[in-house]
């Protein structure tokens, strides 16, 4: 875990560069508006880290059947949080802009909200994201988790090498959405096909 936060961190600060590169204005646009979601997902965090340890628990105690319910059903508290914040985040997001950063400038809380609502329907992926990947690491398997991170790594550097110089700022905000996608999908096939998974599928599909 202390690997993969590492990887996340030197990819946030590759993905800063080019961040820096745009502006006052554009770079307190995306701190204010990285600091409001922040907030909004820790709900997110606090869900996966728990369906981390409800896995190694039920998995070590030979209940696997319970893992796979656990998984369905953080997910759904999930998505429904992902799906409140979007709906807070459009109507709120201006507001809680100009409370945080103090600033009335039209440029910047446009940026921000511009920020905010591309990144916000993204929620409920990035909730599943992180509950597979603490899913897969209660499960013991350390590699997969791992490549989701390099995913990350991979798909900031190529934003900056190739989409953000061209795109600019709007290549910032789409960024991490994006990424969340091909990391979501990797994570979900890993994830269906774990033999212990795999296995309670087929029972529920039996019954």
């Amino acid at each position: 875990m202390g690997l993969m936060s590492s990887i996340v961190s030197i990819g946030t600060v590759i993905l800063q560069t080019s961040i820096n590169s745009l502006g006052v204005t554009m770079i307190a646009a995306q701190t204010t508006a990285r600091r409001i979601q922040s907030f909004f997902i820790m709900p997110l965090t606090a869900i996966a880290a728990g369906i981390a340890t409800f896995t190694s628990q039920n998995y070590g105690a030979g209940k696997r059947h319970r893992v796979h319910e656990g998984v369905k059903k953080a997910s759904r508290l999930s998505i429904s949080w992902g799906l409140i914040s979007c709906v807070l985040l459009y109507f709120e997001g201006p507001f809680l802009t100009h409370l945080i950063s103090g600033s009335n400038k039209a440029e910047l809380l446009s940026a921000s909200a511009t920020y905010l609502n591309w990144n916000t329907p993204f929620y409920p992926v990035l909730g599943c994201l992180f509950i597979l990947r603490n899913n897969l690491q209660g499960l013991g398997q350390k590699i997969t988790p791992l490549i989701s991170s390099i995913i990350e790594l991979i798909g900031k550097i190529l934003f900056v090498i190739f989409l953000i110089p061209h795109t600019g700022y709007f290549g910032v905000v789409i960024c991490e959405p994006v990424i969340w996608l091909f990391m979501t999908a990797q994570l979900y096939y890993s994830y269906r096909h774990n033999p212990i998974i795999k296995r309670e599928i087929a029972l529920e599909k039996s019954n």
